[in-house]
C-alpha cells in the first residue's frame, strides 16, 4: 500500500467505519423490512374478505436479494367496491369534522354485534332501548350499549377508530329500575383491538373470561345492605327461575313451587347445590356452565364414577374433560338440552378419549354401574326440564350446579385461559421449569395448547395439576392455586321509595 504509515492508518480506520456503517445501515433496513411484514400480515386480517392483497416487492419479483435492500409493502385493489371500501378506512382519520355515512355507521354497528359475541353466549343480552351512537372529531365515531344478565349490568363503548372496546361500570340513575341493577365491574375496562375480526373477538373473550364475565356472578351484600344474603337470593329464584319456569308451562309461579317440592331430585338439589355450595351464584342463564352443572351432577356425583375412581387423578381428569366435551354441543341457550343426545354419549360403551382409549374399558366391571346410574341421572333431569321446570329454568338451575367450589378447578369455565396464565406465571416467576416440551417451546405455546388440554401427556397434566418440585410454601398448581377461586361482586340493595 502506498503512503505514509499516517494516511494507511487513516485509510484503514475509515475503511473499517464504512463497514460498520454499512452493517449498521443493513441492519437497519432488515428491522424495518420485519416490521413492515408484521404490518403486512396485521394488513391482511383488516383486509380479510375483500378483493385487496398485501404483497411485497420481494414477493413480487419472486426472489430474495443476496443483499438487504428495502422491501417496502405493496396494496393491491383490482374491484371498484374494494377500492371504494379502502377509501373511506383510509379517510377516516382525516376526516375529523364529518360523521360516518349511514353505510358506515351500519358496518360500525355490525362489528360491534360480533365483538359482544362471547358475552352474549354467557347470558348477557343487549338492552334494545340503550344503544346511541355519537360522533367526536378528535376519537371518532363511539357506539354505546348496555348488557345485561340478570341483575348485574355493563356498560359497553365501542370507538372503532380508536381500536377499543371499553367494558364500563354501570352507574344507575336512581329510579325504580336501576335499583334493581348492579355494576358487574369496579372500573373502566379497555380491551385493544387488533387485527382481523377473529383475532379481536379472541381478544375480547379472553378478557371478558379474566374479569369473570363468561361465568355465573357471585355475589356478596355489603355490610351497609338492608336485606340478608338468602332473603335477596330468593327474590332472584323467584323472578328468574320459579317466574320464567311459570310463563313456559303457562301456569302460576305457587303451581311451580309446589310441583318442584313433589321432586325428591329437585328437593336434595336446592337443599345442598343451591343452598349451600352455590348460595351466593346468582340465576343466571351461561351455557358453559349448564354444561359443567351436567357434568358435575350428571356424572361425577351420586353416580357410580366416583365408586369407581379411575387410576390417578390425571386419568380422571382426562375423562372428565372428555365428558365435558361430549355434553357442549347439546346445550344451546334457544333450544335448551338435549338430554336424549348426552344420553346417548355418556353411555355408549364405544366411546373414547382422544387418544383412542375406550372409556368403558377404563371403568372395566364398573362400567355397567356407571351406565346405569348417569343415564338415571339423566332421565330424572329430563324428567324436571320437561314436567316441571321447562327449558329455561332448568338451564338456570344448572347454571347454578356448574359453578360451586366443586367445580373451579375444571376446564370448560370461563375463566380456564386466565387460571392457567397465572399458574404458570407464578411457576416461571418462582424458576419452575415448565414441562416438556414447553420449557423449549415456551409459555405462549403451553397456554395456546392448553386451550385443549386433551392432547396434552400425562407429564404435563401433573405439573399443571400439583406442579411437581415446587416449594411447601409454592407456586401452587391447579388443584391449590388461589386463581381458581372465583370473583365475587359486593353488592348493596337498596329498597326504591
Amino acid at each position: 500500500m502506498w503512503g505514509t504509515a499516517e494516511q494507511v492508518r487513516r485509510l484503514d480506520e475509515a475503511g473499517r467505519q464504512a463497514e460498520a456503517d454499512r452493517v449498521a445501515s443493513a441492519r437497519r433496513t432488515a428491522d424495518r423490512n420485519t416490521a413492515l411484514r408484521k404490518v403486512g400480515e396485521r394488513l391482511e386480517g383488516v383486509f380479510a374478505g375483500r378483493d385487496i392483497g398485501v404483497t411485497s416487492l420481494t414477493r413480487m419479483v419472486g426472489y430474495e436479494p443476496a443483499q438487504v435492500r428495502p422491501d417496502p409493502l405493496i396494496i393491491t385493489v383490482d374491484d371498484p367496491e374494494a377500492a371504494e371500501w379502502l377509501l373511506n378506512r383510509l379517510s377516516a382519520a382525516s376526516r375529523s369534522t364529518e360523521e360516518p355515512t349511514q353505510l358506515q355507521w351500519s358496518e360500525h354497528w355490525e362489528r360491534l354485534h360480533e365483538l359482544l359475541d362471547a358475552l352474549r353466549w354467557a347470558g348477557w343480552s343487549t338492552d334494545e332501548d340503550e344503544p346511541w351512537g355519537e360522533f367526536v372529531p378528535d376519537i371518532g365515531p363511539i357506539l354505546a350499549t348496555r348488557m345485561r344478565r340478570t341483575c348485574m349490568a355493563i356498560d359497553v363503548e365501542y370507538q372503532p377508530q380508536q381500536g377499543a372496546l371499553l367494558l364500563q361500570s354501570f352507574d344507575g340513575f336512581g329510579d325504580e329500575e336501576s335499583s334493581e341493577l348492579f355494576s358487574m365491574l369496579d372500573d373502566d375496562e379497555v380491551i385493544d383491538l387488533a387485527g382481523d375480526i377473529d383475532q379481536q373477538q379472541r381478544a375480547v373473550t379472553q378478557r371478558a373470561g379474566e374479569w369473570g364475565l363468561l361465568d355465573a356472578t357471585r355475589i356478596a351484600l355489603s355490610d351497609s345492605a338492608v336485606v340478608s344474603l338468602p332473603d335477596f337470593m330468593m327474590g332472584k329464584y323467584a323472578e328468574w327461575i320459579f317466574a320464567v319456569a311459570a310463563v313456559e308451562r303457562d301456569v302460576t309461579a305457587e303451581q311451580v313451587i309446589a310441583d318442584v317440592t313433589t321432586s325428591d331430585e329437585l328437593v336434595t338439589f336446592m337443599t345442598a347445590v343451591v343452598g349451600m355450595l352455590a348460595s351466593d351464584v346468582l340465576p343466571d342463564c351461561v351455557p358453559d356452565a349448564v354444561v359443567l352443572g351436567i357434568a358435575a351432577w350428571c356424572w361425577r356425583n351420586d353416580t357410580a364414577v366416583e365408586a369407581w375412581h379411575l387410576a390417578d387423578d390425571v386419568l380422571m381428569a382426562r375423562v372428565n374433560i372428555a365428558v365435558t366435551a361430549a355434553i357442549r354441543p347439546h346445550i344451546d341457550p334457544i333450544d335448551g338440552i338435549d338430554w336424549d343426545g348426552i344420553r346417548v354419549v355418556l353411555t355408549d360403551s364405544t366411546w373414547t378419549l382422544p387418544d383412542g382409549r375406550v372409556i368403558a374399558d377404563l371403568f372395566g366391571d364398573g362400567w355397567a354401574q356407571v351406565q346405569e346410574t348417569v343415564g338415571s341421572r339423566l332421565d330424572a333431569w329430563r324428567e324436571i326440564d320437561a314436567q316441571i321446570l321447562g327449558g329455561g329454568a332448568t338451564m338456570r338451575f344448572l347454571t347454578i350446579g356448574g359453578s360451586t367450589e366443586y367445580t373451579r378447578h375444571w376446564w370448560g369455565q370461563g375463566r380456564w385461559r386466565a387460571i392457567c396464565t397465572e399458574i404458570v406465571r407464578d411457576a416461571i416467576k418462582a424458576g419452575i421449569d415448565l414441562p416438556s416440551p414447553y420449557d423449549e417451546r415456551g409459555q405462549e405455546a403451553l397456554l395456546a395448547d392448553l386451550e385443549d388440554p386433551s392432547q396434552l401427556s400425562d407429564d404435563v397434566f401433573t405439573w399443571l395439576i400439583d406442579m411437581p418440585g415446587a416449594a411447601e410454601d409454592g407456586p401452587r398448581g391447579l388443584r391449590m392455586h388461589d386463581a381458581t377461586r372465583p370473583r365475587t361482586r359486593v353488592i348493596t340493595p337498596i329498597p326504591y321509595r
